[in-house]
């Protein structure tokens, strides 16, 4: 699977366990449409697309007005790269008055891949009007923006996106990851740390990311102007405290002038917090805060080392966690009884 497509499919991989696991009352009430649904599920999640296609082809045929079996269909299809298949599979679907963001999410990305940026524009218009708070509508229309040579537009979609309680981590993601690539590092720091601080299906795209905020401290302290001012468009901030915060950063860069590490970003970031909170904030910011806390109940040295340790070396930090495991894994505790409350809590 390219790897493009293998780091969109993570943010839909959860739409996958929330329609399989609970079939139709259509299905439950034949033993044997429920065996095929879940063996259908179960080709799903073993990465068996071109099995999971056959089965719930098959089902979509005895039961067409069964919403997950068409959902489930389309999303096979798309996991094998068919991506007008998948639209169509979607479109047969005859009645559209009760499905959920999740099911225009995948006709729009479907029709994203299938280089039909219109009507993906046209479906997520009409789907936002049903689901306002649905951030994955967001990022895909953001991608289209992009794909269409508009980042200033697609900034802004994404930035709406990640307000939203639902599924703001790919906002997130897409905006760390554009943010980079106009070097703006103060803003790829910010996104990428509260994408890495929300729940995501895999593991490889939060490890992605973990790498680019530690390249983006680097590349901040690195070179001059970092901020961005290459001849490069200038993209809008990500949030009203983008300056006072690159302004901080960059009177703490004596803290780091041996070298951008695990410990010495720990210290830059301790140091940061304090300047932060005796200054007089431009705006509260929820990341902050969280760091904060942390930092407060004796966790942000931990924090720190499942932040950037692996990025620094793997190695070092693999041996880490094994000398330090009861406090590495008093921390995910910890994290798990406290989340991060989001942007918009």
């Amino acid at each position: 699977m390219k790897k493009s497509l293998l780091l969109r499919i993570c943010f839909v991989w959860p739409t996958i366990a929330l329609h399989g696991i609970l079939a139709s009352a259509q299905i439950q009430s034949s033993p044997e449409l429920q065996q095929m649904y879940l063996h259908g599920q179960d080709y799903q999640r073993s990465g068996d697309w071109k099995d999971a296609t056959q089965v719930f082809g098959q089902l979509q045929t005895l039961t067409p007005s069964d919403a997950d079996v068409c959902y489930n269909l389309a999303l096979s299809l798309f996991m094998l790269h068919q991506y007008e298949q998948a639209e169509q599979a979607l479109l047969k679907y005859p009645d559209r008055s009760r499905l959920s963001a999740h099911w225009y999410e995948l006709l729009a990305e479907s029709q994203l891949r299938a280089e039909k940026q219109k009507k993906a524009m046209v479906t997520i218009r009409k789907a936002l009007s049903a689901f306002p708070d649905s951030g994955g509508l967001y990022a895909i229309r953001g991608k289209c923006l992009e794909e269409g040579g508009k980042a200033k537009k697609a900034v802004r979609e994404w930035k709406k996106g990640a307000l939203k309680k639902n599924a703001p981590q790919r906002n997130l993601y897409e905006l760390a990851k554009t943010y980079m690539a106009h070097a703006m590092y103060t803003d790829a720091i910010l996104c990428g740390e509260l994408m890495v601080n929300h729940p995501v299906a895999d593991t490889s795209v939060v490890s992605e990311t973990k790498k680019l905020i530690f390249s983006a401290y680097r590349l901040f302290y690195q070179q001059s102007g970092a901020t961005g001012t290459r001849k490069r468009v200038r993209l809008e901030a990500f949030c009203d405290c983008t300056e006072q915060t690159n302004d901080i950063m960059k009177k703490l860069a004596p803290v780091v002038s041996d070298g951008i590490t695990t410990e010495n970003l720990a210290m830059l970031r301790i140091r940061f917090l304090m300047s932060w909170y005796n200054q007089k904030p431009i705006a509260p910011f929820p990341l902050y805060a969280y760091q904060d806390l942390m930092l407060r109940e004796g966790w942000f040295d931990v924090y720190n080392e499942w932040l950037f340790g692996e990025s620094e070396d793997a190695l070092s930090h693999s041996a880490w966690l094994k000398f330090h495991a009861p406090e590495a894994d008093s921390f995910s505790v910890w994290r798990n009884l406290h989340p991060f409350p989001g942007l918009n809590p």
